[in-house]
Order: C-alpha cells, then sequence, then structure tokens
C-alpha cells in the first residue's frame, strides 16, 4: 500500500506534477484503513514524511540522471521545491485525511489556522501553514518544515551504526535509543502525557538495546499501549533512504 503511494509520488515527480501531499496521504491513509488486516491508522506521519522524500527522489532521477550516491545532498537540494509545493497546496485533502485516521490527539493547530473539526472549503491555507503551526510539539510536522533535519540526522547515525546493508537489522535498536535518548517522542508526549515521554527518554539513555533490562521494559510499554510512533515515523523514512543510498552506491561500483 505504501509502495504504490511511493511510486506515483516518484512519477509525479517524474512526469512535473505537483507534489500532492495531501491528496497522497488521503489516498495512503483510506487503502490502510479499508484493510481488513489494519483498518486503523498506522502510517500518516511516515506518508507524511515518504511522499516528500521520494519525490525529491524522483527529481533528482529525472534531473541529475538518478545519481543518487549522496542521498544527503540530493534532499537537500530538493527541499526549496518541496517547500514551495507544500505552499501551493490547500488543506482540503490533509484535513480529510487527518480525519480518516480518526487519531484524536491530531488536527489541533496553533493561531490562525483552523482545527481540522471546521469547514475549510473556502479556507485560504495551505499544508506549509498548517504542518509549521505544529511544528513546535509534533516532531514529524518540524521535520517537514526544517528541511528533513531529523530524519537525515538519523539517517547518519544509521550509516555509523551498519556500514553495510546486512547490519541494519541489528543497527535499528539502537538507532531508535539513541534518538529516544535525545529528543521525547512527540506522539507519547501528545497521547500519554510529559512524565511518560520523559521517562522514556531517561530509560533510553540509560540501556543498551540487548540488555534484559531493555527488552524488559520494551515489553511493560507494549502492555501499557505506549507507542513512540513519531520516533518511528522518523526512523522508518531515515531506514527508506538507506536503502535507496545502498542500491544507488551499489550500482555504482
Amino acid at each position: 500500500m505504501i509502495h504504490d503511494v511511493v511510486t506515483r509520488s516518484v512519477n509525479n515527480a517524474l512526469k512535473g506534477s505537483p507534489l500532492n501531499l495531501g491528496r497522497l496521504t488521503l489516498y495512503g491513509i483510506r487503502r490502510i484503513m479499508r484493510n481488513p488486516l489494519i483498518k486503523t491508522n498506522t502510517a500518516l506521519g511516515y506518508l507524511l514524511l515518504s511522499i516528500p522524500l521520494s519525490y525529491a527522489i524522483g527529481l533528482t532521477l529525472k534531473e541529475d540522471g538518478g545519481d543518487l550516491r549522496n542521498i544527503t545532498a540530493a534532499i537537500r537540494s530538493r527541499y526549496p521545491t518541496i517547500v514551495a509545493e507544500l505552499k501551493k497546496e490547500k488543506i482540503n485533502h490533509l484535513y480529510t485525511a487527518i480525519k480518516v485516521a480518526s487519531e484524536g490527539h491530531l488536527g489541533k493547530f496553533i493561531g490562525a489556522v483552523p482545527s481540522v473539526d471546521d469547514d475549510v472549503t473556502s479556507a485560504k491555507v495551505s499544508v506549509w501553514d498548517a504542518m509549521a503551526s505544529s511544528a513546535c510539539y509534533d516532531i514529524v510536522a518540524y521535520d517537514l518544515t526544517h528541511g528533513f533535519s531529523t530524519t537525515l540526522l538519523a539517517l547518519n547515525k544509521l550509516l555509523s551504526l551498519a556500514e553495510r546493508p546486512d547490519e541494519l537489522l541489528e543497527a535499528i535498536p539502537r538507532l531508535q535509543a539513541r534518538m529516544l535518548s535525545e529528543m521525547p517522542d512527540t506522539l507519547v508526549l501528545k497521547v500519554w502525557g510529559l512524565p511518560t515521554a520523559l521517562l522514556l527518554s531517561n530509560i533510553a539513555t540509560k540501556l543498551e538495546p540487548g540488555e534484559d533490562d531493555w527488552r524488559t521494559i520494551g515489553q511493560a510499554l507494549r502492555n501499557m499501549g505506549v507507542n513512540p510512533g513519531s520516533t518511528s515515523d522518523i526512523m522508518c523514512a531515515a531506514i527508506a533512504l538507506y536503502l535507496v543510498r545502498s542500491l544507488a552506491n551499489s550500482g555504482s561500483s
């Protein structure tokens, strides 16, 4: 399902079509929610990151001959185009996607940006406006409006932990521990509160993945239903970029 969305985003870039982040996010969320094995939002944050990132990759394939060996530079050079696209796109489809996702902590914006419960049919508000207004308390929105800085930082950490793709699975829990130790997960912060978010960061600072205590804490969090989903969205985007980079570099050797 997400593969289909990402493919559509790359094709939009190759054809010179608009990014259409809201429309593609809505398409992806609807497919997920209608799947009889899922029926719940599992990927809204990841879609909001992967769609513009794959659009940037498509632009690189179109305009730079497909050189993705330095994927960080490719993403950064295309970021102004992403910003321009987000500023042109209205919020209608994005807000519908948030409603379909049915998450109670979503759709609350600061300042003049309307709530997701408002009628936005005639609202002159862009996707960029909505994301910028929620960037102060949502790491995915922050990343989208700050050059994918957190995702690219996670990518660099992942590259230091896994020099080869066969080391990736072992590196992922270590990446998660590093990320959680350096920043509170904003999904945990919004849904379970600041004490839980800070506790999780403190635990990640003191424990090494693979230790019995780490596994015990992980099981306890699952039992309580606490999900560091924002960190996971960033990690998934970084892993996807890692795999694209690995494929590009393997093809150049």
